[in-house]
């Protein structure tokens, strides 16, 4: 005989834990209720505290995400549970149709980490710009703000920027700030050409997320408002030596800098020209994480000599430095000089402290003569691998770590299908305990309905016998007068 897991033997921690990783309009639409236990964990304030408000349940594309949830539950959340727990909210995560209803539902004075997720460019700045309560939550209490936006084909760049700029006027205490790099898989790079003229960064802003498009626009930021950030985390899509609308002054230094991630989504022939002279303005960073992919058209590969003593050497108080580095080169001729993936790892032995890994061949497609080299540390812990093969040292790790996050969403998948049919137990009981109710209920009126036709009944009968009586008795007197009538007559 199996023994098939009951959700209701799965210990709170676990159950915690597969309610953490759903959004409380699920937790509260479904499991509020179920029983105590339940009730309990799905009002813990441990998950009120940290509280993802977001339904989205259908998503077609990137830019097409909608919630299937029943307007009238959503309703008797924002009505009911939000006035009860808004005081326990430190941190919110909402969605752009919701947030008036949300944001209104009550105070939030403990709310500090604001999260508006799926928002239009046009209908976000209208927000910004008239909701009372957004307004005073950003100028007041929010510190740390995650805007992710969906960005049509079409959509207005001077819009984006507008936006930007009005959320660093409004949020005066704000210490961190993610814009529009919230999920890997719908990243929107911002045109922020408008910003460049004039721009107002709050004092207390020390970490910035941003994805943009091409890099001039991340260097105009660097040369003015950015240039007090501690830590900047940037995306770009391209890195090309453009016509510049104002002169950048490429020996500025940025001596506040701590933490930089520069990662590039396409190849580059500006590393030497761009990121290199970059790099070397950031004299105090304590960690730097770059991810490139980098095109050359002379034999010289990227390897730990060039890193050193292009940058590495001006970088004196850098604690860590984790990267992944991808090198083409294009040769006109064939060389007999092109070095191993020992040669290359080798070069990196005294240079950086983290374990380096190296893999070159060279291209039979589309160029023969084309060389690619692969450098990278070790333990690998960036999002995206090109090319990945069995010949990449770390790959076993790679491999095994996708694994553990398939197992973890197959046992998520089953509990939260476990949560269902525990829901639908739980409905389908009441609905069976419903209608033996009814059934009970129609039984004891028909029961209530025969007591008084019996009580009616036993009432009648002495009225029954007395008036039978009366009638004899009326009968026994009409023959009696008939007789004397009779008698008379004759």
């Amino acid at each position: 005989m199996k023994n098939y897991l009951n959700i209701l033997d799965i210990p709170d921690e676990i159950l915690f834990l597969i309610f953490q990783r759903l959004n409380a309009v699920e937790v509260f639409s479904s499991l509020e209720d179920v029983n105590q236990r339940f009730h309990r964990l799905a009002f813990d304030p441990l998950l009120i505290r940290n509280l993802n408000m977001t339904t989205i349940t259908n998503i077609n594309s990137f830019y097409d995400q909608n919630s299937l949830m029943d307007s009238k539950v959503l309703s008797r959340i924002y009505k009911n549970i939000l006035p009860q727990i808004h005081s326990q909210v430190h941190k919110l995560t909402v969605e752009q149709d919701l947030m008036k209803e949300i944001l209104h539902a009550g105070t939030y004075p403990q709310l500090y980490s604001l999260s508006l997720i799926n928002c239009e460019g046009e209908i976000l700045y209208q927000y910004l710009s008239d909701d009372l309560v957004l307004r005073d939550l950003l100028t007041k209490q929010i510190t740390h703000l995650n805007i992710d936006m969906k960005m049509p084909e079409g959509s207005d760049s001077e819009t984006m920027s507008k936006i930007f700029q009005l959320i660093l006027s409004l949020c005066k205490n704000l210490i961190s700030l993610n814009f529009c790099d919230m999920y890997p898989t719908r990243s929107c790079f911002n045109h922020l050409r408008y910003l460049f003229q004039e721009s107002y960064m709050p004092s207390s802003l020390n970490k910035l997320k941003i994805n943009l498009p091409v890099l001039t626009y991340y260097l105009y930021l660097l040369d003015g408002p950015l240039v007090s950030l501690s830590t900047l985390i940037i995306n770009v899509t391209s890195i090309f030596h453009p016509e510049m609308l104002e002169p950048i002054d490429p020996t500025k230094k940025l001596p506040n800098l701590k933490y930089f991630s520069f990662t590039s989504f396409g190849y580059t022939f500006e590393y030497d020209n761009l990121i290199v002279p970059l790099l070397c303005r950031m004299t105090n960073l304590e960690e730097l994480q770059l991810y490139l992919s980098v095109g050359r058209f002379y034999p010289s590969l990227i390897d730990g000599n060039q890193l050193y003593d292009q940058f590495l050497i001006y970088m004196t108080l850098l604690r860590k430095f984790t990267f992944y580095i991808k090198t083409w080169v294009t040769f006109d001729t064939i060389t007999n000089e092109i070095p191993t993936s020992e040669d290359i790892q080798r070069t990196f032995i005294g240079r950086i402290d983290e374990p380096v890994a190296a893999y070159v061949y060279m291209k039979s497609y589309p160029r023969p003569r084309d060389c690619v080299c692969h450098v990278y540390t070790l333990p690998y812990d960036f999002e995206y691998f090109t090319d990945l093969n069995n010949s990449f040292q770390g790959v076993s790790r790679v491999l095994i770590y996708f694994l553990v996050i398939l197992l973890i969403i197959s046992y998520y998948c089953e509990a939260q299908q476990e949560i269902r049919k525990a829901v639908r137990a739980k409905t389908d009981r009441k609905i069976k305990e419903a209608n033996k109710k009814i059934k009970e209920a129609n039984k004891a009126i028909e029961q209530e309905k025969q007591a008084v036709r019996r009580i009616k009944n036993q009432a009648k009968a002495p009225f029954k016998k007395v008036n039978a009586k009366v009638n004899k008795k009326v009968q026994n007197a009409n023959r009696k007068i008939q007789a004397i009538e009779a008698v008379i007559n004759s």
